[in-house]
């Protein structure tokens, strides 16, 4: 039996990264938000009113972006640092926390598909019943060749660009 789990550098490297998407998109979100929102302060010939309005978009953009990334860096933190896929001789089984367990058994196994640059999907005849293996995992080309050794199964590539 073989347990993988995500190394604590790469899930700092990808949290980091995550983060400041949340961050970009929150800002963005709250900014294009209060300006389509706030046009009639803008209208203003008075600049107390309009420094009034802008510190005050500052100020919400700001609590509201901390606790977003707040929130994010909690949940991203629980989630790399319990995710595991055992592998035993039968089946592969991923549990992570909040989560529920995933048993996959090898005779289970129709197609694998990889997502270059962020990982893979071993999926079943159920659509609903399968696991995302990601690129961050320890191990990940040992796992990767362990589930294409199984005898008719290939795996299929899909480019991660937009």
């Amino acid at each position: 039996m073989k347990i993988y789990r995500i190394s604590t550098q790469k899930a700092k490297a990808e949290r980091s990264k995550a983060l400041k998407r949340t961050a970009f998109i929150m800002s963005a979100a709250l900014f294009i938000g209060f300006l389509i929102g706030g046009r009639s302060f803008f209208q203003q010939r008075d600049p107390v009113v309009l420094l009034v309005w802008v510190g005050f978009v500052a100020v919400i953009v700001v609590l509201v972006v901390w606790a977003a990334l707040h929130r994010t860096s909690r949940f991203l933190a629980d989630a790399y640092s319990t995710f595991e896929i055992i592998s035993d001789g039968q089946a592969w089984i991923k549990r992570q926390k909040n989560t529920p367990d995933v048993s996959i058994a090898k005779s289970e196994v129709r197609r694998v598909e990889e997502l270059q640059g962020k990982g893979f999907r071993v999926s079943t005849g159920d659509r609903h019943k399968n696991i995302w293996v990601p690129c961050e995992l320890d191990d990940y080309n040992e796992l990767r060749s362990e589930v294409l050794a199984l005898p008719g199964v290939a795996m299929t590539s899909k480019s991660a660009a937009w």
